[in-house]
């Protein structure tokens, strides 16, 4: 296990919500306690939907998805940012430790060691009316994005520019849910 428990509140499919304490295992599954005492058990995506860690001054959200239609284990992943189109980033190998849940940050008493120097992730964006998430990796950014942000007609002129690269997912979406609302108005409304 890479976290030591932390405050969390864990969210199942049927609308209920626990509160208590968790931990994300090495295989990506959320262990789960009422209370410190208590022995954790193993949530999956089958009953659970999502989990957020309560911190000192943020609270971190991380929610099951699927890749591809059909796919028998979901990704759990962070949700970066929620909107017209929601951003989510994976879980890093090296983001969960003995002693907290950020390495590079102490909110929680985390450590900053030379592992998570190497960090590496991936991101994924959702429609709220899509049930898959698509990756952000090249063959989306050449191929796809275009399409994909097509009722936002600005920011597929940044995106085909070269303006926008994969390196500034979040920037991409935070112009197309703060400032492509009129234009994707314009699109299917009028």
């Amino acid at each position: 296990m890479y976290s030591q428990d932390q405050e969390a509140t864990l969210f199942f499919r049927d609308g209920t919500t626990l509160k208590g304490y968790a931990s994300i295992t090495h295989n990506r599954n959320i262990e789960f306690r009422l209370t410190l005492e208590d022995d954790p058990d193993e949530w999956k995506d089958i009953m659970v939907k999502a989990i957020t860690f309560h911190g000192f001054d943020t609270d971190i959200r991380y929610e099951y998805q699927y890749l591809i239609k059909g796919k028998q284990h979901p990704l759990l992943l962070e949700v970066v940012e929620k909107g017209n189109v929601n951003l989510y980033k994976s879980i890093d190998y090296y983001v969960f430790n003995r002693r907290g849940l950020f390495p590079n940050d102490n909110r929680f008493g985390g450590y900053y060691n030379e592992v998570s120097k190497k960090n590496k992730y991936h991101y994924y964006i959702r429609k709220p009316n899509q049930k898959l998430v698509v990756k952000l990796n090249n063959r989306f950014y050449y191929k796809e994005a275009a399409k994909y942000f097509q009722d936002c007609p600005t920011l597929v002129e940044k995106i085909n520019s070269k303006k926008y690269s994969k390196k500034r997912a979040i920037e991409i979406v935070q112009f197309y849910n703060d400032l492509c609302d009129d234009e994707i108005f314009q699109v299917y409304f009028c």
